[in-house]
């Protein structure tokens, strides 16, 4: 559990504690961060794009199935990446 600290229209602090591996209700992979929309909206998707910063275009809006898809497709990308980093890294295997 996480903890967001918002500020309500009088100045005061309102902490709300969610769970970091909630589903976003948009591109359904978990949200890690509070974004401005929630705690519901991977910050990602408030800003209206993948993880890998490419555009999120109407048509996938529409569509949420598209955009799951295609959000899964990037989130395995990314992680796969991650992984060849780290294997390079533990190998000593120069990185550039």
């Amino acid at each position: 559990m996480k903890t967001a600290i918002y500020k309500d229209i009088f100045g005061e602090n309102i902490e709300v504690k969610y769970n970091e591996y909630a589903p976003c209700r948009i591109c359904g992979l978990p949200v890690i961060h509070a974004s401005m929309s929630g705690t519901d909206v991977c910050p990602y998707c408030d800003c209206g794009r993948y993880r890998d910063g490419t555009e999120i275009n109407v048509k996938e809006l529409m569509r949420p199935e598209l955009l799951k898809k295609k959000a899964e497709e990037i989130q395995e990308e990314l992680e796969k990446q991650k992984n060849e980093f780290y294997i390079k890294e533990e190998n000593n295997e120069k990185l550039y």
